[in-house]
């Protein structure tokens, strides 16, 4: 039978890693198979430069990553009004139990005497 879930779980945390694995694997493709990235770079690069540069375009692409990744609301906004006016009319049904149901019902005996009458 479905149950209901509040989110994917683990699976988040493997999308996640499998995201940075594959910029860092791109971006390493790039830089030491293709000559797109010698393009964009001066002529006469050592290989140590190279790795560089290709360190600085990996960091670069997860960056970006991370700031469209939290650009984006995790809730849509139409579903965080719907929840919102859902609590609010649970809570305007509820019957309202006197001041002391937030506390409890032991802040509702504020007589002061005790169980022997003095």
């Amino acid at each position: 039978m479905a149950q209901k879930a509040s989110g994917i779980g683990v699976w988040e945390n493997v999308l996640q890693l499998m995201a940075v694995l594959a910029a860092m694997t791109n971006v390493g493709l790039m830089g030491f198979t293709s000559d797109v990235l010698r393009r964009w770079l001066p002529q006469g690069l050592s290989p140590a430069d190279m790795v560089g540069a290709v360190m600085v375009l990996e960091h670069a692409m997860l960056f970006l990553g991370y700031v469209m990744v939290n650009s984006v609301p995790s809730t849509p906004s139409s579903v965080s009004r719907a929840l919102a006016r859902d609590r609010a009319r649970e809570f305007a049904a509820r019957p309202h139990l006197g001041p002391w149901h937030a506390a409890g019902p032991e802040a509702a005996d504020d007589s002061g005497s005790s169980e022997d009458g003095n």
